[in-house]
């Protein structure tokens, strides 16, 4: 959330569209629905994993939840503000979760957890359509920094934040 937030995005009353079930879709799906956001919709292979989050949202908060098995068409992106790529597809690989021939009629944020490659195919779709884009990266240094705060009790400045980011760009330039 803190990359999304720090983009500027006010959550509340936004629509969520987030692709794949797992550990990461429930953390980033619960978050959202903390924070208010007008609806949740979960698209994943099977049903067990999706059902079992949309039930925890839909007892837990306010939040409109949907979720489906089918895969994105184009008329589906045509009434969201945030789609959001929970799954490992496009980890060391070009493969992408959604359909690229997909044109978005609607600006949206695009955020990606996979963080490797830094532009996964996921990422190159969103650039390509003219969408904002948020890298997996940013997730995970986020992650690592609050795992940091958790096990030190030392708070991680920005400056930490931009370091540890500037390294990172170091390495993938090579």
């Amino acid at each position: 959330m803190k990359s999304i937030l720090r983009k500027g995005y006010n959550l509340k009353n936004k629509k969520i569209m987030i692709i794949g079930a797992g550990g990461a879709c429930r953390s980033i799906a619960v978050e959202l629905a903390s924070r208010d956001v007008s609806s949740i919709e979960i698209r994943n292979r099977s049903i067990n994993k999706t059902s079992e989050i949309v039930n925890i949202i839909k007892n837990n908060f306010k939040t409109s939840t949907l979720y489906s098995t089918q895969p994105l068409k184009e008329e589906d992106l045509n009434n969201i503000d945030i789609l959001i790529n929970t799954t490992p597809i496009g980890m060391e690989s070009e493969l992408c979760p959604i359909n690229e021939k997909i044109i978005p009629t609607k600006h949206m944020l695009v955020c990606d957890v996979v963080y490797k490659p830094h532009n996964t195919a996921f990422i190159k779709w969103a650039k390509n359509n003219g969408l904002e884009v948020i890298y997996g990266i940013d997730m995970l240094i986020n992650q690592a920094l609050n795992a940091f705060h958790i096990w030190t009790g030392i708070k991680p400045s920005k400056d930490d934040e931009e370091y540890i980011k500037d390294l990172y760009k170091k390495t993938i330039e090579r």
